[in-house]
């Protein structure tokens, strides 16, 4: 293939792929690329040419990308991605978003699975949202599998994703989103064992005991003499090496998905949620009553309509009424709010309809700061 080079003063490297040992992400005239190195070309190169790539794409598990004809230095291939609109961060999602995410990462290490392929990492940063759809975009990610471990990310995976869900299931929303920003961390056992409730403990006995057993079993670890700690990693290690077979790592990631798919979210209901479904004239505080919101619904309606918008941003949404408007009329609409539950609603109705909307709890008199290594 006839490779074109890119020239390097014509580059912005985007800081945040700085850790993917496969190679980095820049911006070129407008559009978002990927440079794989050397060592990792033969590799991507094989999954192209296999149409492993195009597959995945096809079903909706990876974003758009395409091997080019151009290159960074000899010997690397340069991949050109779609460009999702917005970035948003995991604590901006409502808890519906969290696990949409959940279960497109798990649907997308299944379909790995049956290629002998993984993820390295199982992190909520791999995935942006186009409206609201969970999009996988850190195609860097993927990975021959090991043979010595069932899934390695798995540890990642439930803090950032099962045990945030347990939280908002237990209706914890606040913690679970605050205890996302720390993005080294997360949700450790050690947060959500504090912060459940025993009610959602006594009903969910087999899922308390995921967070317990491993936590328990390392503090026993930890008190043993170094020749038995010795003794008994040499034992998990030639345990694990039954984990090769991919049948036995499908089913545990399927047990996964069954345990998230399951899971019951805590109820969407708040103050500011039941805002537009109250009957008491009283609660508003304005001059408008409840069956009068219809009035505004026109107002807001006939105005979308002589603007004709491409992008809305709604501050303030609640549960999103106009949001919903200005997507129905083809526009792409961001819709804000702090209230966890009208956002959740909003999302709920985006997703239903099939909007192009993305609900994000965020305020936006207190932006979300840069993360990262220097931000």
């Amino acid at each position: 293939m006839n490779c074109h080079q890119i020239p390097s003063g014509e580059i912005q490297w985007i800081s945040d792929s700085f850790v993917d040992p496969s190679g980095r992400v820049f911006e070129w005239r407008g559009e978002i690329y990927r440079m794989i190195n050397s060592r990792h070309a033969s590799f991507w190169q094989r999954l192209f040419d296999q149409g492993t790539v195009q597959e995945l794409i096809r079903d909706n598990l990876l974003v758009r990308s395409e091997l080019t004809k151009y290159t960074v230095d000899a010997d690397q291939l340069v991949i050109c991605h779609r460009r999702i609109p917005v970035a948003s961060y995991c604590f901006e999602w409502p808890p519906g978003m969290l696990k949409e995410a959940a279960l497109l990462t798990l649907a997308l290490c299944i379909r790995l699975a049956e290629k002998e392929l993984t993820l390295q990492d199982a992190h909520p940063w791999n995935i942006l949202f186009d409206g609201h759809n969970p999009v996988f975009i850190d195609l860097g990610s993927i990975t021959p599998v090991r043979q010595d471990i069932i899934w390695a990310p798995y540890q990642q995976f439930c803090n950032f994703f099962l045990f945030p869900l347990y939280l908002y299931s237990a209706n914890c929303d606040r913690l679970a989103r605050w205890l996302l920003r720390d993005y080294l961390y997360g949700v450790t056992e050690g947060d959500v064992l504090a912060a459940l409730p025993y009610s959602f403990k006594l009903m969910h006995p087999h899922r308390t005991l995921k967070i317990w057993g491993p936590m328990f079993l390392s503090k026993v670890l930890d008190q043993l003499p170094l020749q038995l700690r010795n003794r008994f990693f040499l034992f998990a290690k030639a345990a694990n090496s039954n984990f090769s077979h991919r049948r036995l790592r499908i089913k545990f990631l399927e047990s996964l998905r069954k345990d998230i798919e399951t899971l019951k979210l805590g109820h969407s209901s708040s103050q500011w949620a039941d805002y537009y479904r109250t009957v008491n004239a009283n609660y508003f505080a304005t001059d408008i009553s409840p069956g009068e919101w219809y009035k505004k619904q026109e107002v807001v309606s006939r105005l979308i309509t002589r603007i004709a918008p491409k992008s809305v941003l709604d501050v303030g949404a609640n549960t999103g009424q106009y949001a919903t408007l200005a997507a129905s009329s083809g526009a792409r609409v961001i819709a804000c709010d702090i209230d966890v539950p009208s956002v959740d609603i909003c999302y709920g109705e985006a997703s239903k309809k099939g909007l192009d909307l993305l609900s994000l709890v965020t305020n936006v008199f207190s932006v979300s700061p840069l993360l990262g290594e220097a931000g």
